[in-house]
């Protein structure tokens, strides 16, 4: 609730530099005791903070201004009720500060009509004060919890109306209203505050989420180049970078800026992330070996950190099938189903391993098993196709049909799909139907007649009259 200047913290510096020296011979006076005490609690050394109270107390006791230190101290340690016991005793019942601790306090006990009725007991007494803002402020981050957002954002309402330069306060005014999903007027508030001072590294980064969440790709991407030309050691603002890159289908450019995500990262959390979105985007490019190497880095640090990540494995039993190391695929899908029975993707990768091997009941018995398991429409999509292409190679092209038809029910647009039951139907005589999907799918496939004869070359007769009728 207070303005400091860069003197005054020099002089606090100093001031502690003394106390730590020699604290037991010299003497301080309250105001100093509380500018030591401050200065510990600013750096989250409660410890230290709660030596020289006491020693303040033994020099100065039940000074006012130490008991304000002591219940500061407490609400720190999360001990709420004996911050507001501390307060008892305080002989000024209208004391602005006094009261600030004690309606804080009463927020973190639920206790929100009275700490409600307190702080505007504080904003009546300070509303002439020059720093009124500044006061705004700090009550509407006592309602720091998601479930008071409007509470805040009533509070921050006030402090902007009387200061519209607030850079602090105007970004979290734009949090808050993010965070109750008000992003056009959180943008509003975000625009002011750059405009204000164009420098703030972060606040890019918080307006580009907040142009994605309204759908303005291309704004954001902007948003994002001016986080990272101001801060180039941010971490959030490369990695959101890439991903926003990795959407484009600039896979080179947002590997680039995973790169540099991982040169900034502060944790080994950080670090095998961009591992992992690495190699994402070396699959999605078909650079299986490197894709191969980004999932292994992962695997290793995640190891470190006592992580079994199965997305990362996934990611290589993929890559070692688009490398066409089968075996290999196959020894680390066992070992997935080892630890993750559970996951589908698992089972199918083993199911397209032991096809490419020619093992195909076993690969039938793998993509019945992940059928089993499998939610998700696309997936369930690839696995019918996969099922329909073994019982097509048997020659059981009821199945194949089924299957097929199956996969057309979730992608009807699809003109593979349309092809495969088109063949298929071809073997079951069913020419009219065969014929009339292989129309559709020439309307956007110019080689769907060349697949359609290679697997029934005895129909090209009968394409050659349809076609030129």
């Amino acid at each position: 609730m207070k303005k400091r200047d860069k003197k005054f913290e020099l002089e606090r510096i100093k001031l502690v530099e003394r106390f730590e020296t020699n604290p037991s011979n010299c003497y301080f006076d309250v105001e100093e005791f509380v500018s030591i005490i401050e200065y510990y609690i600013e750096y989250f050394d409660i410890e230290s903070a709660e030596k020289a109270l006491q020693m303040a107390f033994y020099i100065h006791p039940n000074n006012s201004e130490l008991l304000l230190k002591q219940s500061e101290i407490n609400f720190q340690k999360g001990e709420f009720r004996f911050s507001l016991q501390c307060l008892e005793k305080y002989p000024n019942p209208n004391d602005s500060e006094m009261l600030f601790w004690k309606a804080k306090s009463l927020v973190e006990l639920g206790e929100i009509n009275y700490a409600c009725e307190y702080f505007n007991r504080i904003a009546e007494n300070e509303k002439d004060d020059e720093y009124f803002d500044d006061l705004c402020f700090d009550i509407a981050r006592a309602f720091h919890d998601e479930q008071y957002a409007e509470i805040s954002i009533h509070w921050l309402k006030k402090g902007y109306e009387f200061n519209k330069k607030n850079t602090h306060l105007i970004n979290y005014y734009a949090m808050q209203c993010a965070l109750v999903g008000k992003y056009a007027e959180s943008t509003k508030f975000l625009n002011e505050s750059l405009d204000l001072d164009p420098y703030q590294a972060p606040i890019w980064v918080h307006l580009c989420e907040n142009l994605l969440k309204e759908g303005k790709h291309n704004d954001a991407l902007k948003a994002i180049d001016f986080a990272v030309l101001l801060d180039k050691n941010n971490f959030i603002a490369w990695k959101i970078k890439g991903e926003l890159l990795c959407d484009t289908k600039d896979f080179d450019g947002a590997i680039k800026c995973f790169s540099k995500a991982k040169e900034c990262a502060a944790s080994l959390e950080e670090t095998s992330e961009c591992f992992f979105l690495m190699a994402d985007c070396f699959e999605q490019k078909g650079d299986y070996d490197n894709a191969l190497s980004c999932y292994q880095e992962n695997i290793h640090w995640n190891k470190i950190l006592g992580v079994t990540d199965s997305a990362s494995l996934l990611g290589c039993a993929y890559s070692l099938l688009g490398l066409e190391k089968f075996e290999e695929a196959l020894t680390l899908c066992e070992e997935i189903g080892n630890v993750f029975p559970e996951i589908a993707e698992g089972w199918f990768y083993k199911g397209e391993a032991f096809y490419a091997l020619n093992r195909i009941d076993e690969a039938e018995d793998c993509y019945l098993k992940a059928l089993e398991m499998e939610k998700n429409q696309e997936s369930r999509l690839s696995i019918f196709i996969s099922l329909g292409n073994i019982y097509f190679g048997k020659d059981e092209f009821d199945k194949a049909l089924i299957n097929y038809n199956q996969a057309y029910q979730l992608k009807q647009d699809d003109d593979n799909i349309k092809l495969l039951i088109s063949i298929t139907s071809y073997k079951l005589n069913d020419k009219n139907k065969a014929f009339s999907l292989l129309k559709e799918a020439l309307k956007n496939k110019e080689d769907a007649i060349q697949f359609f004869t290679n697997f029934c070359p005895e129909s090209e007769d009968e394409i050659d009259l349809l076609l030129n009728k």
